[in-house]
């Protein structure tokens, strides 16, 4: 009877100790999921960063090309004043 009740203290003690190590793997992969997360979504922050990034070059270049334009008009309607006055006439 003692080596019975041994035998399946032994028995529970390897299935504890199975449980245990069950349980440490699966944290272990719970840990590297959110590892691997953690890191998607420092690659994602990075890509949204860049994106901003570019949005905002992209307004600035937006807003140069617009001045230019503006000043371009400004150009020619200057130089069609000055010509007028020395009674040229110029077709754009």
């Amino acid at each position: 009877m003692d080596e019975a009740k041994l035998k399946n203290e032994k028995i529970a003690e390897a299935i504890n100790n199975v449980n245990s190590k069950l349980d440490d793997i699966k944290n272990k992969e719970k840990e590297i999921k959110k590892d691997e997360t953690l890191e998607l979504m420092e690659k994602i922050k990075q890509a949204e960063s860049n994106v901003l990034t570019i949005k905002f070059e992209k307004s600035k270049e937006d807003k140069r090309e617009d001045k230019l334009k503006e000043k371009k008009e400004e150009t020619i309607n200057f130089l069609k004043k000055e010509f007028e006055k020395l009674g040229v006439e110029i077709l754009v």
